[in-house]
């Protein structure tokens, strides 16, 4: 098998542009934090309890694995001390991430972790990445060795593609649109405006995908609201499904249609703002990695 090369964020690391979205340390929690974090270990918990057939098993191992269920926020040190058997590390980050350089921590086998936790009036949703979410939904898959096999596969995949302009303007845009919804009195005209541009891009995008686009589409459907059928019975383990109770409840009451992943899957846009009508399943994790080689890309080199 052909060696493939990608980026490192270990070369030339004093000019790495990781270097203004990666910190230390957690931002300083607050009183709030800990109840919001305790409410969403809640939540997943419950929904262990609950809708136990439905759940991934090793999703629920991994989890157990991690500590999680303490209702303590974990710190990284701590967390990576579980990962390094399997040769994974988590760093915090700030900000919404640039897909380029997401990749490539993920090809470097590093997960990004948001240094921030959502706040309490944003508990059902969360329009900016959020500890809890990244800590508690994407994490425990990662001692699933298919999972952060395919992981990696995706990331180098995503770390060489060429950067188009509307991938650019969609970057933009959505940070811009993150960061007017996170105000603590928001304009809603500018959300309006910023909105209708991005669905302009995303439009632009559906009519002329770009690699990057697709490969977004691909991470939506797999590591957000991946979903294995398990003799008939769908279980999940998409970090956006696990990590929030009313999209598990969504899917393990069938209010959501489950249908197979195929082609048409890649190219069907992923809205992290409602609940979803529609998941794709697969039988086993070579069926991603058969449709993530079938994603062609022209490489940066």
């Amino acid at each position: 098998m052909k060696q493939v090369k990608y980026p490192s964020i270990f070369e030339s690391a004093e000019s790495s542009p990781i270097n203004q979205f990666i910190r230390t340390t957690a931002l300083a929690h607050k009183k709030e934090d800990y109840l919001v974090w305790k409410k969403m270990v809640k939540n997943v918990v419950e929904s262990f309890n609950k809708y136990a057939g439905f759940i991934y098993p090793p999703f629920k191992e991994g989890f157990q694995n991690l500590g999680l269920d303490n209702l303590s926020i974990p710190d990284l040190k701590t967390v990576n001390k579980k990962l390094a058997p399997i040769g994974w590390q988590a760093f915090y980050v700030t900000g919404f991430v640039p897909a380029g350089i997401y990749a490539l921590m993920l090809a470097n086998q590093i997960f990004p972790v948001s240094a921030a936790l959502r706040p309490l009036k944003h508990f059902d949703y969360s329009a900016a990445p959020d500890l809890a979410h990244d800590l508690l939904g994407h994490l425990p898959m990662l001692f699933v060795k298919e999972f952060r096999e395919l992981l990696k596969n995706w990331a180098v995949k995503a770390a060489q593609c060429k950067i188009t302009f509307l991938d650019e303007e969609t970057y933009r845009l959505t940070a811009a649109l993150i960061k007017e919804k996170e105000q603590d009195n928001p304009d809603y005209r500018k959300i309006n405006i910023l909105t209708q541009n991005l669905n302009k891009v995303y439009d632009q995008l559906n009519d002329n995908p770009s690699e990057l686009s697709i490969l977004a589409k691909f991470y939506g459907w797999s590591f957000e609201f991946g979903v294995i059928k398990n003799d008939k019975t769908p279980n999940i383990f998409g970090a956006a499904i696990v990590s929030s109770l009313k999209e598990t409840e969504n899917i393990c009451l069938g209010k959501a249609k489950i249908t197979e992943f195929d082609d048409y899957t890649l190219k069907t846009g992923v809205n992290y703002t409602n609940l979803q009508e529609k998941v794709f399943y697969v039988t086993n994790f070579e069926i991603y990695n058969h449709f993530l080689k079938k994603i062609k890309i022209t490489t940066n080199e």
